[in-house]
């Protein structure tokens, strides 16, 4: 997401070992840089092409303008096509360091075994620089893409919470729960 990077894997508390070292070994930079950018890449070029889908993409876009907040998730062609491996590095010796990772574990396993596992796979992350991300500021404002050959409208709107630090926070949950969500198989 905008906000965070989350490896999870769900497995059978005999394999809990295993998966705490696999995902320790997703921390690790990626080697073939080429590879992954043409990955991503690809991804971009197959989200061009349903520009109608992406509404939440336009809704950051107008809710966080010239922000990093507003940018897509998977960045732009030109921004993955410049990036290097020192970048990719850089980005994961700021970001994936022992005051930036949190290990978490639920459910049936064996909890001396799984922190052993834990230790061994991410006990030797570094301090990372702080980093300091730009600040996000709401803007709100508008954006319309009309794509008059369809047979349907995909309408979204946005308001500024004041974030789960408030003491708003739960009466925003409350009122959330109040209003409902909207099921995007139904027609009505």
């Amino acid at each position: 997401t905008r906000e965070h990077i989350v490896f999870e894997a769900n497995v059978l508390k005999e394999h809990v070992p295993k998966a705490t070292a696999l995902l320790g070994e997703m921390l690790k930079p990626v080697g073939n840089v080429d590879s992954a950018k043409s990955a991503v890449q690809g991804m971009i070029a197959e989200a061009t092409t349903h520009r109608e889908e992406n509404i939440l993409e336009h809704l950051h876009d107008a809710a966080y303008l010239n922000t990093p907040m507003g940018m897509p998730i998977k960045g732009s062609a030109e921004s993955v096509a410049s990036l290097s491996s020192d970048d990719v590095a850089a980005f994961a010796n700021s970001h994936f360091s022992g005051d930036g990772v949190c290990v978490a574990a639920a459910g049936a396993f064996d909890q001396s075994a799984f922190e052993t596992a834990a230790d061994t796979a991410f006990g030797s992350l570094q301090s990372g620089a702080s980093v300091n991300p730009s600040k996000a500021i709401f803007t709100g404002s508008d954006i319309r893409f009309r794509f008059d050959s369809l047979n349907s409208a995909r309408v979204a709107f946005v308001y500024e919470t004041p974030g789960y630090g408030s003491k708003d926070t739960y009466p925003l949950m409350v009122m959330q729960a109040y209003l409902g969500s909207h099921d995007s198989n139904t027609s009505a």
